[in-house]
Order: C-alpha cells, then structure tokens, then sequence
C-alpha cells in the first residue's frame, strides 16, 4: 500500500484491449464472465487465448481425444458469442499433460505481439493451495510474458517491422489477495447462460446449478461494504511490479 503514490493501480475498466490467458475454454467465463459482460458494455475488446485442449476434462467417459477438443472449442465459442469475446487463439497443449513453461510463455508472448492488448489478465499461479498445474503453469507464463513481450531476443524472431508497445496493466483472477472488485450484479444470469454452454464439464444439471449457488455466494461476499450486490474480485498490479517488488503482495 505504501507504493500507492508512487505507482498508481492501473484500471481494468478504462482499457482498450484486453487478452484474457487462460489454461482452459472455461476458465475465464466460470471466474469473471461478469467482468467480460461489462467490459463488453464499455465497448472494449476482449481476447482469449486458451493454452490447453482441454480434451482431458470430461465428466463422462468416451469419445476420441480430438473429438473431445473439438466439442470444447465449439462450447468456448458459443459461451464466448454471449460475454462478447472478440476472437478466439488456442495453443492445444494438452490438458493435464507435459508442456513446458517457456514453449507456454513463448507463445503468450505471440499473441501480445499479434494483438498488442494494453491489459492482459490471466489466472492467478500463486493461489493457496491450488494443485492444478495447468492453472499454476498457465498464470506463470503468462505473468513472465507480460515482463519479456518487448525484448527482442525473447520467442524469436520479433514480427516483420514490430513496434514496442506498453502493456498497462496484469490482472489475476481466482486470487486470494485481491485489490479490485469488478460490479457485476446486472451480469449474474447472462454469466450463467454462458457457463453452461460448457454442458461436457457438467455431469447434471444439479452441478450446474451447484456451481451457480456458490459463485453467486462468492459474488455477493466479494461485494460486501460496497455500494453493489455481486461483485468478481482480481488482483491488478502494473507489470513492472512482476520482478523485484516485495511490494507487490500488498499493492
């Protein structure tokens, strides 16, 4: 906190383009489907890229393994057509498999090239207790590219006539320490609508429902002693506190 005057909290709302890294097609659309509706309504440009097949993380056995990848991109661009994603990039490692962090963080660092978003957001790797690698592997590569993206001796070669650009703003989602709550109360039922395209990670209808109670438990106590019901929470820090700032736990 302490830092406060000195390097000010970038803000997720007054972005321009925005490229959501996720390990999964539902990552984004469970944590902050709110978020991606009311930046939708802001008029601004949200991205997916999606580093993983996701062909591992069927409820019901069957099905051959690209069939399985194919029906999940077909769910993420259905769920993606309602919160208003502008286009969609995967890299198809596959899920709950071997891939290495530099060939994750190389190809993050394309797309920041490709799409020169100023705000990137991305799952958080540092959670308590989280165990899934994918998630964990995804948020530090992610994190590590949005520090590397403009040196030209990363992921080589650098794009025919390319332009360094500043990248304004990381955002992480499911955080523990979060120092952002996005308003999202008018988004509740549309987020859901989109969740469940995602009908193959859904065993019944009652998971469905489940998960619906328990984020809109976790919406509502992220808005408590705020002028709005429901609320998605991140964690926000200006890239240059990715190296070297204790600081940043705290921002």
């Amino acid at each position: 906190m302490g830092f406060n005057p000195f390097i000010k909290k970038p803000d997720l709302m007054k972005a321009r383009r925005v490229l959501c890294v996720q390990a999964h097609p539902d990552d984004m659309d469970i944590s902050l489907g709110g978020t991606m509706l009311a930046l939708k309504d802001r008029d601004i440009p949200v991205h997916y890229l999606t580093l993983t097949d996701d062909a591992a993380g069927f409820s019901k056995a069957g099905g051959k393994y690209r069939e399985r990848a194919d029906i999940r991109k077909q769910e993420q661009k259905e769920a993606g057509e309602i919160l208003g994603v502008a286009s969609f990039h995967w890299v198809d490692f596959p899920d709950a498999g071997e891939w290495s962090h530099h060939e994750a963080r190389d190809a993050v660092i394309r797309v920041i090239r490709e799409l020169r978003p100023d705000f990137l957001i991305t799952l958080d790797p540092f959670l308590a207790y989280e165990a899934h690698m994918d998630h964990i592997r995804t948020g530090r590569a992610a994190a590590e590219a949005a520090m590397l993206y403009n040196f030209p001796h990363v992921a080589e070669p650098l794009p025919e006539g390319y332009e360094s650009f500043e990248l304004e703003g990381v955002a992480f989602t499911w955080t523990n320490n979060p120092n952002t709550v996005i308003r999202t109360t008018a988004y509740n039922n549309r987020k859901f609508e989109a969740v469940s395209r995602h009908a193959s990670q859904f065993p019944g209808e009652k998971d469905l429902v489940l998960l619906k109670k328990y984020l809109t438990y976790r919406a509502w106590r992220e808005a408590l002693w705020r002028p709005f019901l429901l609320g998605e929470s991140l964690k926000i820090l200006p890239p240059v506190m990715l190296h070297c700032f204790p600081e940043a736990l705290n921002f």
